[in-house]
């Protein structure tokens, strides 16, 4: 969905501005009355996929790669509880419970992926999805197999092919559109389909043998196992996992004392974090998606020791292996054209002792007197000595914040107080923005008007902009504090921490960030407050709340247990 945007990623993700594009996408669906049930897919089925491709939360090289950036899903989520729409997420593969779920509830399955429909279910590509603000009507193409085998006259394996070629899983649009006009039909979304429904029905069995004389052996090669595959898919009888129990007897989903499937129904209930499941099922966590600095260590690095503690907290400290799949760095290499990177394997050994729980795993009777032993502040402290004995200080919607800023400080062991500045200067305009929720004082006349051009200001960008001011080694930083920020929020909420879970989409806006940092570095020789104080003369709530967040944060910098 963030490709779909259109909104930029070389700097990360653009919470604000990608919360208001889901708002508007999914206000259709309220408005018209439609009830939706959204399933998250979850991690790899297989290890050896993990260790051979991208897969997941895999990596991306290259500078015009467009690859869905940190906190792109974690957003999705924050706009689906806001709106009061319900979710669930799968272990693996999510393709299953939504067939079952279709099935069971006699409702259409909403998908890019034109297999959905070869199951037998309702299937409505989300191209065609259009929302009539005067009729209050959702507007689509509903596909049916049976109807449109009955309207062609196509046979089963017609069918096969055409759902072949046209899964985005299995080729790129790139091959569609070459083939498309090799065999001289319109490449537009809203005709390509039945012309070419309509060329399979004219040359019937003989259609798979014109289609691989125009492609290459490989591509054939594809083509022949994926329609066997899909052969086998049709019309199949799903019944689904946890996630669709969840959303049809949810007392399946509770977590019994013993529970062995604590794992599975913790990653319903939101305790577990998707990427866990890599983690606790393969003992494998991926690297950073792209190459910021290939002078620099793997931007997740830093984050590396909270996966390790999570996945002793998750195994009982059995001494079960991590693997850090990263990407070998190549200081030569030519960021125009980056080559396929190499992975870079490297064991995450254990650092934090185990805390006093118990010998028995701590989640197998669920979560609900796990905030008790105090987990979350364990790692901390272990960690990087963190006293947190200030966070009664600073608001709790921003407390993970300034915890994940105090953790990468210590973590990056330089001066990062610009960095601290730029982030905490981006939740405070975008608090102040949105009307000052949380503040403490009464926002004066105009600071919500200064605060919102500030951030349009800091926040619009040209792609002649981009080429003239991204700096790889200024944005390694940022994207090493994101992943800290995300994985402290996944193990908070393992722990069963009683702190507010970081809101994204009111925090963190990247291109500002960057930009913000950038500026103080270059016209203010890195001198933080003096920019603060030159650029927010006109918005004294704005600065009011980022020295006050600072000088918390320098405290609890300072402080150690």
């Amino acid at each position: 969905m963030y490709t779909k945007s259109k909104l930029r990623s070389i700097f990360g993700c653009e919470s604000r501005l990608y919360a208001d594009y889901l708002r508007e996408q999914l206000r259709g669906f309220r408005e018209a009355n439609v009830k939706c049930y959204f399933i998250f897919r979850g991690g790899s089925e297989t290890r050896d996929k993990l260790l051979e491709t991208d897969e997941n939360e895999g990596m991306s090289s290259g500078k015009n790669r467009v690859y869905e950036p940190l906190f792109a899903r974690d957003v999705y989520k924050e706009v689906l509880n806001d709106m009061d729409m319900d979710y669930a997420i799968c272990e693996y593969a999510n393709k299953r419970d939504c067939v079952a779920l279709g099935q069971r509830l006699h409702c259409p399955v909403l998908a890019f992926d034109i297999e959905y429909f070869f199951f037998g279910t309702e299937y409505v590509p989300y191209p065609s999805l259009q929302f009539n603000p005067t009729t209050k009507v959702m507007q689509c193409k509903l596909l049916l197999l049976d109807m449109l085998m009955e309207k062609f006259q196509l046979c089963e394996r017609d069918i096969a092919v055409y759902i072949t070629l046209f899964d985005d899983n299995v080729f790129s649009e790139e091959f569609r559109e070459k083939l498309l006009r090799k065999l001289r039909l319109p490449l537009s979304y809203g005709r390509r389909h039945e012309t070419f429904l309509r060329w399979l029905s004219r040359n019937g069995g003989s259609a798979l043998e014109i289609i691989s004389k125009l492609v290459s052996r490989n591509e054939d090669r594809t083509i022949r196992l994926e329609l066997e595959r899909k052969i086998k898919n049709l019309k199949v009888r799903e019944s689904g996992g946890l996630p669709t129990k969840y959303f049809l007897d949810r007392d399946c989903c509770v977590i019994n004392r013993g529970d062995r499937e604590w794992f599975s129904k913790g990653l319903i209930w939101r305790f577990v974090a998707i990427p866990y499941v890599n983690v606790y099922r393969h003992g494998i966590v991926t690297g950073s998606w792209s190459t910021e600095d290939n002078d620099a260590e793997d931007a997740m690095l830093l984050s590396a020791p909270i996966v390790r503690y999570a996945l002793d907290l998750l195994t009982n400290y059995n001494d079960a292996e991590l693997l850090f799949v990263g990407a070998k760095r190549n200081p030569n290499v030519d960021d125009e054209n980056p080559p396929a990177r190499a992975k870079d394997l490297l064991k995450i050994a254990t650092t934090i002792r185990k805390p006093e729980y118990g010998s028995s795993n701590v989640f197998e009777n669920g979560w609900s007197g796990v905030s008790k032993y105090r987990l979350f502040e364990h790692f901390l402290a272990e960690s990087v000595q963190m006293n947190t004995s200030v966070l009664e200080q600073v608001p709790a919607e921003c407390r993970m914040l300034v915890v994940a800023l105090v953790y990468f400080a210590r973590q990056k062991g330089s001066d990062v107080d610009n960095e601290a500045y730029s982030v905490l200067l981006s939740y405070a305009v975008l608090t102040v923005a949105d009307g000052g929720a949380g503040v403490d004082e009464p926002l004066k006349d105009g600071q919500c008007e200064h605060a919102r051009a500030l951030m349009d200001e800091y926040s619009n960008i040209s792609d002649e902009e981009v080429e003239l001011i991204l700096d790889r080694k200024s944005l390694h930083p940022l994207v090493e504090f994101q992943h800290c920020l995300r994985h402290l929020n996944f193990l908070n909420t393992l722990c069963g921490s009683t702190l507010a879970p970081t809101v994204y989409s009111k925090t963190y806006s990247a291109t500002f960030v960057y930009k913000i940092l950038r500026d103080m570095k270059r016209y203010y020789n890195g001198n933080g407050r003096r920019f603060l104080e030159d650029k927010l003369d006109r918005a004294s709530s704005v600065l009011s709340i980022v020295n006050k967040l600072y000088n918390l944060y320098s405290d609890m910098k300072l402080k150690k247990v």
